[in-house]
């Protein structure tokens, strides 16, 4: 396990690389958190953002933001980490996040 300064600095790198990303993405219609989380739920039908009640888009959106707000205050646990990952490389590849099912392990995949 590692621990949550190390994750947090690593959390603020990839969160700068994911802003510049998103800034110069050509893949979306608006070069914001709105954009990419209209994008990012467009393409990922299944993930667990969109069963959100209200509005999906705002919330994934609200998400980003509240994250650039506590960027330098707070540290970050590893689900989060992971989470902004998970959106990172969504926005830099044909990427498709699913998760395994109850039966299944990662060597599952591999095989």
């Amino acid at each position: 396990m590692e621990t949550k300064s190390r994750i947090s600095k690593e959390f603020i790198n990839l969160f700068e690389k994911f802003e510049n990303d998103i800034k110069y993405s050509e893949k979306l219609d608006i070069n914001t958190f709105y954009g990419f989380s209209k994008y990012y739920l467009k393409n990922n039908p299944f993930s667990e953002e969109n069963n959100t009640k209200d509005n999906p888009t705002k919330n994934l959106e609200r998400k980003l933001k509240r994250w650039k707000e506590r960027l330098y205050n707070n540290t970050f646990q590893e689900k989060t980490f992971k989470e902004l990952l998970k959106y990172h490389k969504s926005l830099n590849e044909d990427y498709c996040y699913q998760e395994l099912l109850p039966d299944e392990y990662p060597k599952h995949w591999f095989d």
